[in-house]
């Protein structure tokens, strides 16, 4: 069960509509210095899939590791994505 995500725009012209991307949190754990976020995504646009770990769940912080290529790409099945662009709809 999908409790967080974030569904936006970048806004990079990959396609007319811009570059969609959902991102979900899959575990979140705390140690000494802070959170730390497992997440999966989707670039909705460009049929990019994959997990990474962020320190802030933000945009921001996600758009840096993606740029950076510091993900994994991997398989993540369309109910899954279905699910997080609902969760995310809901704020």
């Amino acid at each position: 069960m999908i409790t967080q995500a974030m569904r936006f725009n970048t806004g990079r012209q990959y396609t007319p509509e811009g570059q969609d991307i959902v991102v979900w949190v899959t575990n979140k754990t705390t140690d000494e210095w802070g959170d730390v976020h497992a997440c999966n995504f989707a670039d909705l646009s460009r049929g990019i899939y994959g997990t990474t770990t962020l320190l802030s769940f933000t945009e921001r912080e996600f758009m840096d590791a993606y740029d950076k290529n510091q993900y994994l790409s991997r398989y993540i099945k369309s109910e899954e994505v279905e699910e997080a662009k609902a969760v995310a709809a809901k704020g």
